[in-house]
């Protein structure tokens, strides 16, 4: 059993394999190097990254997806350094495994919820849609509370709740390893940490996570790990090499 600490508490966790460790991690700025501390996610871990602003969140989720290359350090991803998948297709392949959730990425507005969610998950596939692509949407959209009634609803009639569930489908209905999640500064209110603890419960299979906030906001109790990265969370920070 692993012993760590979260929120002033010991937790006892099974040991599972690896799926992303951060070593030496540094991203160059005009100013300030962004120095990231050592950490690890291991399967079925719940870790909670907070102290950086909207842009350090975005710029740190695309370095640990490998679509940015870091200034030093190495990102391990599924047991690979992301400097060594050097072309798209091969990179494309290597995160199959893993989802990320942000928020700012829009649902089909004009589209019943059902046909956004498994046309998205077919483009992102490059894959025809099937009626096992449907049925997968549609099973994990009852484990999550959307009836079928809201599934044919478009999100503009869509509440905010069945929003929120809409974008967990689209993302875990592909049964991802790892999950990336970006919570920028009050995209979260209490009535959506709360359902995003029901969702947790729900879930049959929850993938680990990686929760990337500018601030805790409460969500420290869905986690095993939290770590702060700051120091100043309203610094700027500029893009970086993209891939």
């Amino acid at each position: 059993m692993d012993v760590i600490t979260a929120r002033g508490k010991r937790i006892e966790r099974d040991a599972g394999p690896i799926l992303l460790a951060v070593r030496s991690l540094q991203v160059s700025t005009p100013t300030v190097p962004l120095h990231i501390p050592d950490f690890y996610v291991r399967a079925g871990e719940r870790v909670l990254v907070w102290g950086l602003n909207d842009l350090q969140i975005e710029l740190l989720s695309h370095t640990l997806t490998g679509r940015f290359l870091p200034a030093a350090g190495e990102v391990m991803l599924f047991g690979r350094n992301t400097k060594e998948l050097e072309d798209v297709d091969t990179w494309m392949r290597h995160i199959r495994d893993l989802s990320l959730l942000d928020m700012r990425q829009p649902l089909m507005e004009e589209w019943p919820l059902e046909v956004s969610l498994w046309q998205e998950w077919a483009m992102d596939l490059n894959a025809d849609v099937d009626e096992a692509f449907r049925a997968s949407i549609q099973t994990a959209a009852r484990a999550l509370g959307l009836t079928p009634e809201a599934l044919l609803r478009t999100p503009r009639q869509s509440s905010e709740i069945e929003r929120f569930r809409a974008r967990f489908v689209r993302s875990w209905a592909k049964h991802p390893r790892l999950c990336l999640i970006v919570v920028r500064e009050n995209e979260w209110p209490q009535k959506l940490r709360r359902e995003f603890g029901r969702i947790l419960r729900r879930w049959p299979h929850v993938p680990a996570l990686l929760m990337m906030v500018s601030k805790p906001q409460g969500l420290e109790g869905f986690v095993h790990q939290s770590l702060c990265i700051g120091p100043d969370p309203d610094s700027p920070i500029p893009g970086n090499r993209k891939r």
